[in-house]
């Protein structure tokens, strides 16, 4: 009796291994070898890959209002979200199939191949009420046995629901901004929302930008800040809104996440852009922004340029801080004739600001235009221009078409000053006392003054190189016109490789000689290193 119970003891033993051997080949039966043939049109070679879902919501891409790429607002996303995901054959018409998972790995059968994979979002557990969703496509390889797919999920085009935002929007101290103004339109859609910001009481200008029930989508948000009365900070947002989610979170250009978009100074405009009549290079036209009227209503940027470089210069309001201001076409600079010292563009101490040619490498170069009325450019700061001419500055006293203060540093590189008048003194350059210039590769031709007709350096100084100072004319009534091309007044004068002839001293329209037809130098002035004794002439 104890020997057959042993003998089925052993039987029965037999049986279960074998049992396990044939689950353990039926668990297997599924799998290929990795060196084996992985045939996409085999349905036996069919494999399981995992696939690991990742949200990821990336910056706003379209930054025609701002300098680098704009950010993007998103809510956080919910831990009771339900998610699925499904997939179907690149290009295929058919119905979308199912994973089996729960976020965010997911069990994909299938052969090698291409597939578009949908993640969709879902506010209740019975996957009913979808409230995002986004698309990735995935190549699976014969030895792929997990893969990590990324999804930009937005709101479906069919969501009716409502979300809230809360957003915190803050400006430091030293940005000025004492106001923002906010405009956001659904894409698709040309009407505005309410959006109201709420001061919150912290240092500075800082508050929420807020909503409580808006309908879910995506929106294009315009934030504008106001300082001294002037726009010097717009952003053009991406923000998305779910349903019965909050948008509360910035996601920046590189990637990283924020609670607060904190304005600082150096994000404020430092490149404006001045479109002119019949401009050769046409920014405007070559960018992706379409052909537009120029207004100095507009906000400078490429998409909405200025028509005057004087309104650029209004918009650069802090000292210290590095501007440019790119130009193309021909710009008519208007002057009041009633003001004190009639002034087209006038930049004043302590700023530092660029003016250039939108192509300054080559092609006809932009032409800033006096009305006759007033000079072209006061230079009281550190002031560079490059690529311009500047024609027809009129002013009644010094400086026809530029006049450089005693905090003045001016460099100009492959520029003209013509036809500018001055009544007293430099037809074309004004150098007061301390002021400086370096000229490079630049032409000061056919302007007009008592003194000085090209340039006049009051005990400042000027650096000359590779530049052509050529018919001017230094005129007046009496026979004490003096310094045709270049009037040097107890300063210093520095030439190299200039040409510097053709000008002309003139009494009414008699042309005399002994007042420096090129240049007149005053006792203590120094010239290439040495020094004028008085009375000093080039004829």
């Amino acid at each position: 009796m104890k020997k057959d119970r042993k003998i089925k003891n052993k039987i029965f033993s037999k049986l279960l291994t074998l049992t396990g051997i044939l689950f353990v080949l039926q668990s297997f039966s599924g799998c290929v070898h990795p060196h084996s043939k992985f045939s996409p049109s085999d349905s036996s070679n069919k494999k399981t890959v995992v696939i690991t879902a990742n949200i990821q919501n990336l910056p706003f891409a379209n930054s025609s209002e701002s300098e680098p790429l704009a950010k993007s607002a998103f809510p956080v996303l919910s831990d009771t979200l339900t998610y699925s995901l499904s997939y179907k054959s690149s290009g295929s018409s058919s119905a979308w199939q199912a994973l089996r998972g729960s976020y965010p790995y997911f069990q994909l059968v299938s052969s090698a191949g291409t597939y578009i994979l949908k993640l969709d979002g879902f506010s209740d557990a019975e996957k009913t009420n979808l409230i995002l969703t986004g698309q990735n496509s995935v190549t699976i390889e014969e030895d792929s046995n997990s893969k990590n797919v990324s999804f930009i999920v937005q709101p479906p085009e069919t969501a009716t629901g409502n979300g809230s935002i809360k957003l915190k929007l803050s400006a430091l101290v030293n940005t000025n901004i004492s106001a923002f103004t906010l405009t956001a339109k659904k894409t698709g859609s040309s009407t505005s929302i309410p959006l109201t910001w709420t001061r919150d009481g912290s240092e500075g200008l800082s508050g929420y930008i807020k909503n409580d029930s808006i309908e879910s989508g995506s929106y294009t948000l315009t934030i504008k800040g106001i300082a001294n009365n002037k726009i010097v900070y717009t952003r053009t947002e991406k923000l998305t809104v779910w349903e019965g989610l909050e948008t509360s979170v910035w996601i920046f250009a590189d990637g990283s996440s924020s609670n607060e978009l904190m304005i600082k100074q150096d994000d404020l405009y430092s490149t404006f852009y001045v479109k002119g009549s019949s401009g050769t290079y046409n920014f405007y036209k070559e960018g992706v922004f379409g052909d537009v009227s120029a207004s100095d209503t507009n906000s400078g940027s490429m998409g909405r340029p200025l028509q005057t470089v004087s309104a650029a210069v209004n918009k650069c309001v802090f000292s210290n801080k590095p501007y440019t201001i790119y130009v193309d076409g021909t710009i008519e600079e208007t002057v009041d004739p009633t003001s004190v010292d009639p002034t087209a563009i006038s930049i004043t101490s302590g700023k530092n600001i660029t003016i250039k040619s939108v192509n300054p490498s080559g092609g006809t170069k932009p032409v800033i235009q006096g009305d006759g009325n007033g000079r072209i450019i006061f230079a009281g700061g550190t002031v560079f221009l490059e690529g311009l001419v500047l024609k027809g500055g009129n002013n009644t006293t010094s400086g026809g078409g530029i006049y450089i203060g005693s905090t003045g540093v001016l460099t100009m590189k492959n520029c003209t000053i013509t036809d500018c008048n001055a009544t007293i003194s430099g037809g074309g350059l004004y150098i007061a006392t301390n002021g400086s210039a370096n000229l490079n590769g630049c032409t000061i031709s056919k302007n007009t003054a008592q003194n000085g007709g090209g340039i006049y350096i009051q005990k400042g100084s000027a650096a000359l190189t590779d530049c052509a100072i050529t018919e001017n004319t230094a005129k007046d009534n009496s026979p004490s016109s003096k310094g045709g091309g270049i009037y040097l007044n107890s300063g210093t004068l520095t030439t190299r490789n200039c040409t510097i002839n053709g000008n002309v001293t003139k009494n009414d329209s008699t042309e005399t000689s002994g007042n420096g037809s090129q240049i007149y130098a005053v006792t203590d002035s120094v010239y290439n290193g040495e020094t004028f004794a008085a009375d000093k002439v080039i004829d």
